[in-house]
């Protein structure tokens, strides 16, 4: 912009010198031959600002000697002042340092030369001379600060840019009219904006808060009533994944004054949340089944106790599982115990709650029971060991003891699940004692 405006100064001062040579009432051939000269001088300006850069140095030595030429012909300097201090602007926001002090130099001895040597009769300004040395690096000084700021401003735009890419975050920033004025490589990433996406554009991103109900982003860019601040909804993508985000909208001018629009961030806490919810799971259910254990089995038949609901308690204990283990092995075993709790489900009721509480130890807790449902249920739940199981060292016919109480009202589930205890007990008892000495392998099946 600089540029452009001194050459333009520089072309003004150039056309200036056709009337002032006309003034002079030169006869001959001597004005037109020195308006030629300054125009060629101009010519070679635009040539400059094309170039981006000065003509090589030899040309100044060659525009010195035209200019002194021109003085002569027109028998005056007075004339040439503006134009040389006009070209010296235009060198300023174009030359380096050691170029411009030249051109200053040479522009300094055209206004102080041909008066000394006798040249023109026109008194040396001294004002206009010094003029034409602090006028140029002034503005040097200022062009050399201002690209420096430049610079400085550019490189913290690259540092923002890049800390932007790389923030784990989306960052989206609308204007007024909800349409996307910046959007980080990880908006695009995780919602699909990008610069230039209309408002229909943050319409379309599917979200719902944790209860299901929809959640229209645009309306809260447009400074609507929808109010979002760390507010945790679900986003389902395009490919129909879901994914568990963190929404924050907030008005520009809350931060930067006079500002306009607002500025989206979303956090994708999707592994965040698998993670947390893989960590609940291990601290209640058992590694080995999947099945709840007795931790969470315990806060689950406490919470159907205080419900005043009636239920049932179900203890289920392996028969022979130490044999198994003596036997067969620790690894055998493990397979045993997925293999009971495997069955367990599929025998139980669709309501109940099936846990290991322990070793070869299983409960069943079944809500809103009576007598003749809890003696159905511990029916199948004893046929559940009617067929054998696959083991890698083959089919093994394993037996457990099914025994189960009928909690009485205002009776703790602790309470019930001894009372169950006692009776799978008693059940394990009426098993043959024949059958305690070593598990049952059965026949291998075709």
């Amino acid at each position: 912009m600089a540029q452009r405006f001194f050459l333009l100064y520089v072309l003004l001062q150039v056309w200036g010198q056709f009337p002032q040579a006309m003034d002079l009432e030169i006869e001959g051939f001597r004005p037109l031959s020195a308006l030629l000269i300054v125009a060629a001088i101009g010519a070679l300006r635009i040539v400059e600002y094309r170039r981006k850069a000065p003509l090589p140095l030899w040309m100044d030595s060659l525009e010195g000697v035209a200019l002194v030429g021109v003085s002569v012909l027109l028998g005056t300097q007075d004339s040439l002042q503006p134009l040389l201090f006009a070209m010296a602007q235009f060198r300023s926001v174009l030359a380096s340092l050691s170029r411009l002090l030249t051109i200053v130099a040479v522009f300094v001895m055209l206004s102080v030369v041909p008066t000394a040597v006798g040249l023109t009769d026109s008194p040396v300004d001294g004002g206009a001379v010094i003029g034409l040395i602090v006028s140029p690096m002034m503005a040097y000084t200022v062009r050399i600060l201002m690209l420096r700021g430049q610079r400085e401003l550019a490189q913290q735009r690259m540092l923002l840019e890049e800390v932007l890419s790389r923030m784990p975050s989306a960052i989206v920033v609308t204007d007024t009219d909800g349409a996307v004025t910046f959007a980080n490589p990880t908006a695009t990433r995780i919602t699909g904006m990008s610069v230039g996406s209309d408002a229909s554009g943050l319409d379309k991103l599917s979200l719902k808060d944790l209860n299901g109900t929809p959640v229209t982003l645009a309306v809260a860019t447009r400074g609507g009533d929808t109010h979002l601040e760390n507010t945790e909804l679900e986003l389902v993508r395009d490919d129909g994944e879901r994914r568990r985000v963190v929404v924050d909208v907030q008005p520009l001018a809350e931060q930067i004054p006079g500002a306009s629009g607002v500025l989206v961030e979303v956090r994708d806490i999707t592994d965040q949340r698998r993670y947390e919810e893989h960590l609940h799971h291990l601290a209640s259910h058992d590694t080995l089944t999947g099945l709840p254990n007795r931790l969470m089995y315990q806060q689950l038949a406490a919470a159907v106790a205080d419900s005043g609901e009636p239920y049932a308690v179900m203890l289920i204990d392996l028969n022979d599982f130490k044999a198994v283990n003596d036997t067969l092995g620790h690894h055998a075993g493990d397979e045993l115990l997925q293999g009971v709790a495997q069955r367990l489900r599929q025998h139980a009721d669709p309501t109940a709650t099936v846990a290991r509480l322990g070793g070869d130890e299983f409960a069943v807790l079944l809500p809103g029971a009576d007598e003749t449902t809890a003696a159905a249920a511990a029916a199948r739940l004893t046929a559940a060991f009617n067929a054998p199981f696959g083991l890698s060292t083959g089919p093994l016919q394993s037996h457990g003891s099914v025994g189960y109480a009928l909690a009485a009202p205002g009776e703790s589930a602790r309470d019930a699940l001894g009372r169950a205890d006692m009776a799978m007990y008693a059940r394990k008892q009426e098993w043959p004692s024949s059958h305690r000495a070593a598990p049952t392998l059965s026949p291998a099946i075709n």
